[in-house]
């Protein structure tokens, strides 16, 4: 007895030091593997927020005439150096922010003289930083420098060569050649560097190169003119000639389909987005006007729109879109390869990832600054407003695995402590 007593004490200590074994091994191998997960969902989570086209980055403006507040605010336009510019309407001035919405300046005010205005719509930014001002109910554009200094104007009312009749929008090619949507007259207007007017097209009807009042207009990398083609619920393009290229769209809700587009605005690779306004979305299709992609629902919250009415690119790749008194800014994915345009830069995206992520640190808080830049000033000061990341259908997928995995590991600790006893 003694003997078997001793053979089974033996080999239960054998069986239990086996098993404390394997447990060590187990913490060995899967806990450091587990813990290079969690680090790299750490690094690599702004990246996983590009699952989807476009992610809300943050909003700005509430209703109210002072700075930063926005009474149905129209136009918007971003400058090479990252500043906001909004057509503020009602409140017939123009507002200047920073990228991450923080008010700069504002000017204006109604009347018709130099450099006051009368509903002012669409926005545009030249090379050298000047703007341009759809001056709406005066009838006219105005010219004015970064600062809102009056530089020009154009235009009075009528039907002849540069008259306008509430012109809508403008846009600027590279060349400094200026767009305007004169949306009464049913028409394009093309104007030089000075102001010059060069040509028009259109007129009032359905035909290919006509409109039904044009509220839009925007120009591509290679030059072409976009025009939301309002009534007709389409968009037409056109070379800088005015000679009509394409066109797609028609009534309705579904894919590529419009209820009153009004704004545009076109990237340098050609991909346009279009404020499908009745539908409360933005669109986006390739420069050949095939659809590819969409976001947006009625509503007030982040990433849904009640009133949009315009639609800006800055050079890093985000959008800015003026709706329901405030400015909503989204970090793109423009070619739908899982990677933010923030981070991709303007070159080859394989070879810009991994400069563009771990670019420099300013204030050495382990954050760099693009990251920063995305999320806010410190995208861990959680008591800041706007600072919360926004999680996607990727990121939340990537948590679920992360989950899973923690989930097996202490599975499989419990099932061992069971059998220790």
């Amino acid at each position: 007895m003694k003997k078997a007593k001793a053979c089974f004490t033996h080999r239960f200590d054998v069986v239990r030091g086996g098993r404390r074994s394997a447990r060590r091994k187990l913490i060995s191998k899967w806990i450091p593997a587990f813990l290079m997960v969690l680090a790299g969902m750490a690094a690599w989570a702004p990246l996983a927020r590009a699952a989807v086209p476009a992610v809300f980055e943050r909003a700005w403006g509430s209703q109210g005439s002072g700075e930063g507040q926005f009474n149905f605010p129209y136009g918007v336009a971003v400058d090479s150096q990252g500043h906001v510019y909004v057509a503020d309407s009602f409140n017939h001035r123009i507002q200047k922010f920073d990228t991450n919405g923080t008010f700069v300046a504002a000017w204006g005010g109604l009347g018709s003289a130099e450099g006051r205005f009368n509903l002012p719509a669409g926005i545009a930014v030249n090379g050298t930083g000047s703007l341009y001002v759809a001056d709406s109910r005066n009838d006219r554009i105005q010219k004015l420098d970064a600062d809102g200094a009056f530089a020009m104007a154009l235009g009075n009312f009528g039907t002849g060569d540069g008259q306008f009749d509430k012109p809508q929008d403008v846009a600027v090619d590279g060349a400094g050649n200026l767009y305007v949507a004169d949306a009464f007259n049913h028409r394009i207007q093309k104007f030089d560097a000075n102001g010059a007017f060069l040509r028009k097209w259109g007129s009032l009807g359905a035909g290919a190169g006509q409109f039904d009042f044009p509220c839009g207009v925007a120009v591509d990398g290679s030059g072409n003119v976009l025009v939301a083609d309002t009534n007709n619920n389409r968009i037409q393009k056109f070379d800088s000639s005015g000679v009509f290229l394409i066109q797609w769209g028609a009534a309705g809700n579904g894919d590529g389909q419009f209820a009153q587009p009004q704004g545009l605005a076109a990237g340098a690779d050609g991909i346009v987005y279009v404020i499908d306004k009745g539908n409360r979305r933005i669109q986006r299709f390739s420069s050949s006007g095939a659809f590819l992609a969409k976001w947006g629902r009625p509503g007030v919250g982040n990433g849904q729109f009640y009133t949009p009415n315009a639609a800006a690119l800055d050079e890093l790749g985000n959008l800015y879109v003026s709706d329901n008194n405030r400015i909503q800014k989204f970090n793109l994915d423009s070619d739908a390869d899982g990677l933010l345009d923030s981070f991709e830069g303007t070159g080859d995206p394989d070879a810009d990832l991994i400069p563009n992520y771990l670019d420099t640190d300013s204030d050495d808080d382990g954050v760099p600054d693009r990251i920063e830049s995305m999320l806010g000033t410190d995208p861990y000061d959680f008591s800041a407003p706007n600072k919360v990341p926004v999680m996607n259908y990727g990121g939340m997928a990537a948590l679920g695995l992360a989950l899973m995995f923690a989930g097996g590991v202490m599975r499989q600790f419990r099932r061992m402590g069971e059998t220790d006893h």
